[in-house]
């Protein structure tokens, strides 16, 4: 019984690790984007990216990305992908969640908020989110595997 204790409290432990890992990665690129979009040149590099609205448009595109949205959002991807380490093409299926729900979804809320250019609001996030999805994958893999050495050891 403790065994399960501890698994489930292991569990959950990762399944909180992996959302604020994908919800501070997006909300970094949203920060950066917007931050981008209110940079302004003032005769040199540096003068323009101390405006005050750099700042403020990396934290509201920080904030808006990651609270609460991106907390709920990216609690998906830790719940879907543990229940998808168990299929034989585990990588593969990983992959097309990320890219046709999750930035799918995001693409089509750029449609409907009538973003200038919704696919280019979404290549970043495509690219660094299937990274991001690819060493999650590979992480849970090594751990299946160290589970499965230290089970042969305790046999």
């Amino acid at each position: 019984m403790l065994r399960k204790g501890a698994n489930f409290l292991k569990k959950a432990y990762d399944y909180v690790m992996w959302d604020i890992i994908y919800t501070a990665m997006y909300g970094t690129l949203a920060g950066i984007g917007n931050a981008a979009a209110n940079y302004q040149y003032r005769g040199s590099i540096l003068e323009g990216v101390h405006n005050d609205n750099v700042y403020h448009g990396f934290g509201e595109g920080f904030i808006n990305m990651a609270v609460p949205t991106g907390i709920l959002v990216n609690f998906a991807y830790p719940v879907f992908f543990d229940r998808l380490k168990k299929t034989k093409h585990f990588r593969f299926w990983a992959n097309a969640l990320n890219i046709s729900v999750m930035n799918g979804g995001f693409l089509a809320l750029h449609f409907a908020l009538g973003t200038e250019n919704p696919f280019a609001a979404q290549v970043l996030p495509l690219i660094v989110g299937t990274a991001a999805v690819n060493i999650h994958v590979s992480a849970i893999r090594q751990s299946n595997r160290q589970n499965d050495l230290e089970s042969k050891v305790e046999n």
